[in-house]
């Protein structure tokens, strides 16, 4: 139970620091409140907020 424990911090670790392009700066940014979603044809993403100016980002790809 514990190297269970253990392994889903560090994946949630990895999804928090996770970075993406924001349309709206222009530039790659880290993600704020990142989370690992699906898309419908299966393929795995991840989606945030900018934290400079609150703009959904969104990275297509293992998080």
């Amino acid at each position: 139970m514990v190297e269970v424990n253990s392994l889903f911090f560090m994946l949630k670790r990895e999804v928090d620091s996770m970075q993406a392009y924001c349309l709206k700066c222009r530039t790659k940014r880290e993600m704020k409140d990142a989370k690992a979603v699906t898309l419908k044809n299966g393929r795995p993403a991840t989606q945030g907020v900018c934290p400079v100016c609150a703009t959904k980002m969104f990275r297509i790809g293992k998080s």
